[in-house]
């Protein structure tokens, strides 16, 4: 048996034959490892390699336990939870370096468990969601959601089996570390409904992982999993991977054209009514897109196909997988070759007039527009983004429902203003994917219409029936609020339930569209002063006494807002998991976002948030305010960092 390669790539995909714990670590090296891991309910995650940047593949002995230790865990509660039954997961991972050593290492673990595995090699994140979506083992609201064409006898079910390397599948496993740097991995696991884990079930298995978690014993059931397998499973899992791909980008494709026109695949004709109409108003207005996919998993995914069905031009860049011409993070510097190549080729085109760079797991993609006022390219704020997503979703959501958008702590108030504007209702959670999924789905059980989700705070756009973050659900809301002119016209829409109708005219651009938005000022998240270095007490600790300070503080700001603001209250807010709710003393203070909501008699004017990172070294913290109040915003981050520093030191 030899190392496998995946096709067409020349990838490095593991070597069947090779114990990747033959070496063990002992348990105080495990420990040190292990103990370097943040581990939230946004995924498990750690440096992996040799520091922040190491391009290397290997892996350490205690990473590979590490990893075994994570499949280990998950396995047995996929038993727990599927018991008496056959469990079936995909696997995939993003083009970290490290990633097809740690996936040999959890498929080993899997496999031993008895659990089979559908590995795709790279995957994008939304990709392997839409997947387990399409495919659900137990949903029984979509279920294996792909037509058949000879009913569910026995025979045509062992046909099916034949013919596609899977047909159930009850979670999956991912490995990737997001938007952290190249030599950062981690894992996120997720059940049939294709989405992560709610904040409950992460937060159990965290407590099952760290449970004897480097002891010797441990350590050796482990190795002894991966040492007793038969390598020629191992091998069949790798073989088979070139066809679990092509089903999944299958499955990726067909479930984002139900995202795009919120059409389910049962009702394929008038599905594809609806995709038609609105690709051939797409065309015939004329968008190109360019793709700089900064060597992301997104280069191996459906994002050509897709956006040219949708009537625009696909133009890709840096599309080498692995190959990392800039930072990881799709923020600030990081747009900056998205935007000269749209520059130069909109010189050449000027139909050429959005551009997206994804993270590396392509679950993100922030996005740069031409914008025809000034001439130039600009990148889309966070909060921008997603708040014109919102627009467009609720301009086109059908009437007389219950209408809600769920979004995470540290999103504009920006949002609440165009949510009413639609009748719409605001939640909020706790920072974190997995709080605004979760909160999302027991909304809709209570009979709410959530089809717009997402973290305005990094732009991350959820739009249902998906349950992750998605460049081309962003890209596909953008696309229909700036080419749609006939039968829905998300602007015209938007500027007559605003009383703006007159303002209205026919050769809009997205830019334009974006000067129409409620205007509110806020700190980007990714800023480098908002985000602290706290270095002597526990976040938990420099959140209780900040509140101590909160009077004294409160007195500071309101000097500051009384220029252009009468009358400004504040409440104090906590979230946690799926809740944000006000709290009246220092004890109610965890974990999660802490936010002081400030008020014009009962008008909300802004805030000012904090919360460390679920998944960085980082204590982040912002500012939002009403109006076009760049100054009020930087006094009151500067006032808030003095603050905070003054009670760590």
């Amino acid at each position: 048996m030899s190392i496998s390669i995946y096709p067409g790539t020349s990838m490095y995909m593991g070597d069947p034959d090779k114990n990747p714990l033959t070496i063990k670590p002992n348990p105080e090296e495990a420990s040190a490892f292990f103990n370097s891991l943040i581990l939230s309910a946004s995924g498990w995650r750690g440096v992996f390699g040799r520091n922040d940047d190491d391009m290397e593949s290997a892996l350490t002995p205690a990473a590979v336990y590490v990893a075994g230790r994570m499949a280990h865990v998950f396995a047995q509660f996929l038993k727990q939870h599927y018991a008496g039954e056959s469990v079936h997961i995909i696997l995939g991972i993003d083009t970290r370096p490290t990633g097809p050593a740690l996936a040999d290492a959890m498929i080993r673990v899997f496999l031993a468990h008895g659990i089979a595995v559908h590995y795709g090699f790279i995957m994008s994140a939304p990709e392997i969601m839409a997947a387990v979506y399409m495919h659900s083992a137990t949903n029984s609201t979509h279920g294996t959601k792909l037509p058949h064409s000879s009913g569910d006898s026995e025979s045509s079910e062992s046909n099916r089996e034949t013919a596609a390397p899977y047909q159930k599948l009850h979670g999956f496993c991912y490995i990737s570390a997001s938007h952290n740097p190249p030599g950062h991995n981690g894992i996120k696991f997720g059940l049939s409904d294709g989405g992560v884990l709610s904040p409950d079930t992460a937060k159990r298995l965290i407590a099952e992982l760290k449970q004897d978690a480097c002891s010797k014993a441990d350590i050796d059931c482990i190795a002894s999993l991966m040492a007793t397998l038969d390598p020629a499973q191992v091998s069949a899992v790798f073989m088979r991977a070139p066809r679990v791909k092509r089903q999944a980008l299958s499955d990726y494709l067909l479930f984002s054209r139900e995202v795009f026109t919120n059409v389910p695949i049962e009702r394929q004709q008038e599905q594809e009514t609806v995709f038609n109409s609105y690709a051939d108003e797409i065309e015939n207005y004329g968008v190109g897109i360019v793709a700089e996919l900064n060597g992301s998993s997104r280069i191996l995914s459906i994002d050509e196909n897709f956006i040219t069905s949708m009537g625009a031009t696909y133009l890709p860049f840096n599309n080498v997988p692995g190959h990392f011409v800039h930072r990881i993070v799709p923020e600030g510097e990081s747009l900056t070759d998205c935007a000269e190549i749209l520059t130069r080729e909109h010189e050449q085109d000027n139909t050429i007039l959005m551009g997206y760079v994804p993270d590396c797991d392509g679950d993100r993609g922030n996005i740069v527009i031409w914008d025809e006022e000034q001439q130039k390219p600009r990148p889309l704020e966070a909060q921008e983004t997603f708040a014109l997503t919102v627009l467009s979703e609720l301009a086109s959501a059908q009437q007389g429902k219950k209408l809600a958008v769920v979004c995470n702590d540290a999103t504009s108030l920006r949002i609440d203003a165009i949510a009413g504007v639609f009748g719409a209702k605001v939640f909020r959670t706790e920072t974190g994917e997995a709080n605004v999924v979760s909160r999302a789905r027991e909304l809709r059980k209570e009979g709410w219409d959530v089809r717009i989700i997402g973290e305005g705070s990094n732009g991350g756009v959820i739009i249902y029936p998906s349950s992750v973050r998605d460049p081309l659900s962003t890209l596909g809301s953008l696309l229909k609020i700036t080419a749609l002119r006939n039968k829905v016209c998300p602007f015209r829409v938007w500027l007559e339930r605003t009383n703006r109708g007159d303002a209205y005219f026919d050769t809009f651009s997205l830019s334009d569209v974006a000067e129409t938005l409620p205007l509110w000022t806020t700190t980007s998240v990714f800023e480098s002063r908002a985000a602290l270095t706290i270095k002597h007490k526990p976040p938990v600790e420099l959140k209780q006494q900040f509140f101590l300070t909160i009077p004294e503080f409160y007195k500071t700001i309101q000097s500051v807002l009384s220029y252009q603001f009468d009358n400004v209250t504040y409440t104090v807010l906590q979230s946690s998991g799926m809740q944000e709710f006000p709290i009246t003393a220092q004890n109610e203070i965890g974990r999660g976002g802490l936010k002081i909501l400030l008020q014009s008699g009962t008008t909300p004017i802004g805030f000012v948030w904090m919360r460390e990172s679920g998944t960085e070294p980082l204590f982040r913290i912002m500012v939002d305010i009403q109006g076009n109040n760049p100054g009020i915003e930087a006094e009151l981050v500067a006032l808030l960092t003095e603050t905070l520093q003054r009670i760590d030191s």
